[in-house]
């Protein structure tokens, strides 16, 4: 998975975690307001609902360079830059004038990245379900009859 958003974002992996972290800080509130159903699907096309009209998500809690280096530890300039690369990919949009915001378009660009990513989840979970029928088969298989 590394590996790939190594390629992703062109070798700059100070770029994924700065983008990680916008993201993160983004969707805190929904991983909040989702606490007692945790693994329903979250909804996307309601991203750009209020958008259009120009004001904030209300579900989305903002990020700034600040928090940014902050929790990466990455120095600030250095997140205001690689901040400045998202907004110019168009991943990353500016909510007033400090609070950074992911964009729709990612949505679009990182599309196969996605279904790619999601695929080889599935199939590593499937795998570890495979192992773990198999482990619990060979416990029973060399337990004593009663």
């Amino acid at each position: 998975h590394l590996v790939e958003l190594y390629h992703r974002f062109d070798g700059d992996i100070v770029l994924v975690i700065v983008f990680g972290e916008i993201a993160i800080r983004n969707f805190q509130r929904v991983m909040e307001m989702r606490r007692d159903e945790p693994y329903r699907l979250f909804d996307a096309s309601r991203m750009d609902v209020i958008r259009d009209e120009g004001a904030p998500q209300p579900w989305m809690s903002p990020a700034t360079v600040s928090s940014i280096s902050r929790s990466t530890r990455v120095p600030r300039e250095t997140v205001r830059r690689k901040v400045e690369a998202l907004i110019a990919r168009g991943w990353v949009e500016r909510d007033g004038a400090r609070h950074l915001r992911l964009s729709s378009k990612i949505g679009d660009d990182l599309r196969e990245f996605d279904v790619q990513e999601t695929l080889a989840f599935a199939r590593a979970a499937i795998g570890i379900v495979d192992l773990l029928a198999a482990a619990k088969r060979d416990a029973g298989a060399t337990e004593p009859q009663a």
